[in-house]
């Protein structure tokens, strides 16, 4: 086919060529007599016609040229722009996960990484990916925004941020959320997670975290039991400053949660359900939600440094809820001598 496109063009320049030449070779005769001349002057003739569709071919072909040029060019602008678009909105997020302190190794680590499922992986394994993806861009966007909440319960930043804190954890465990914490069976200490959580305390103990916890206990009865004293042993075993604290003691103290402060800039609040008489002795947690909230945080820190004045140290708090329950029953009662034996 391209032999036959390329013989017409050849043909037709060798037919006006000729004609060209023909047709002026009567007009030679007019102006010379010498047929020499005549002969040159019409292949002179010729030759010009075959100049002339030479010019115009090629005219027309570097027009064509130009035009696919110009047609390549805005194709290859395109691409340039839409890669540089790409580039500078990755260069950007880069950018500003610098200026966060952030590593951007661990992100450049991750794409590729995800990139290595391929398209071999199965349905279900890309799925999953797909959803751990969302939940971790889930939990940067409420770190953003300075709160987390998460159905149930967790231990998944519990145990991450009692691995990073630098300098101070502060908690309070209440019987209403660790069920079972003072008997000998169930609750959140003698579980999995409990057990882990108390070991990777006394780890940053021995690292110079400063560790506390305050236990609110519903009645008085309970601190004096076997299994509670234990436990609080156990603790100040593992280096944990521990103090125990009865809502009698801490009558304008309206709610009384669990919480965490992590160096005193982010709070993990434990939410309780309605509680329900049960056997089994497990915690019954609604939620978990994390702040960095100054105000917040701030309110937080002032609670807790409200109650670790107020609380005593394991096995004196007994005789202290008594007298504060004796004053809260007489309240024109004169502190500085013995209450008087009634009537």
């Amino acid at each position: 086919m391209r032999q036959r496109r390329g013989a017409k063009p050849v043909i037709r320049k060798i037919v006006v060529t000729a004609v060209s030449g023909a047709l002026s070779y009567p007009l030679t005769n007019l102006l010379f007599d010498s047929q020499a001349h005549q002969i040159v002057l019409s292949a002179a003739v010729g030759a010009f016609a075959l100049i002339v569709q030479l010019l115009v071919e090629i005219d027309q072909r570097l027009t064509s040229v130009e035009t696919g040029q110009d047609e390549h060019a805005d194709e290859v602008r395109q691409v340039v722009a839409e890669g540089f678009r790409k580039v500078s909105t990755t260069t950007e997020v880069f950018d500003r996960i610098e200026s966060t302190e952030l590593s951007t190794d661990a992100f450049v680590d991750m794409a590729r990484k995800t990139a290595g499922i391929g398209p071999q992986a199965s349905p279900l394994v890309v799925a999953f990916a797909q959803s751990e993806i969302k939940r971790v861009t889930e939990l940067f966007g409420a770190l953003a925004d300075s709160e987390l909440t998460r159905e149930g319960e967790d231990q998944d930043y519990l145990l991450a941020l009692t691995g990073l804190a630098q300098h101070a954890i502060d908690a309070t465990s209440s019987f209403a959320v660790d069920a079972g914490g003072v008997s000998s069976e169930g609750g959140f200490w003698n579980s999995d997670l409990g057990h882990r959580y108390l070991d990777l305390q006394q780890q940053r103990v021995s690292e110079g975290v400063r560790v506390r916890r305050i236990f609110i206990v519903e009645n008085n009865s309970l601190t004096t039991r076997r299994e509670f004293l234990k436990l609080c042993g156990i603790q100040m075993d593992c280096g944990i400053d521990v103090r125990v604290l009865v809502p009698a003691q801490a009558p304008r103290h309206r709610e009384f949660r669990d919480y965490v402060l992590f160096d005193s800039t982010i709070g993990y609040e434990v939410i309780p359900r309605v509680r329900i008489p049960t056997d089994s002795g497990n915690p019954q947690i609604q939620s978990t939600s994390l702040t960095s909230k100054q105000a917040r945080v701030r309110k937080l820190v002032d609670d807790y440094a409200r109650l670790w004045d107020i609380a005593l140290a394991p096995g004196t708090i007994s005789r202290a809820a008594r007298d504060a329950a004796a004053s809260a029953d007489d309240p024109h009662q004169d502190r500085s001598s013995p209450a008087e034996a009634p009537a």
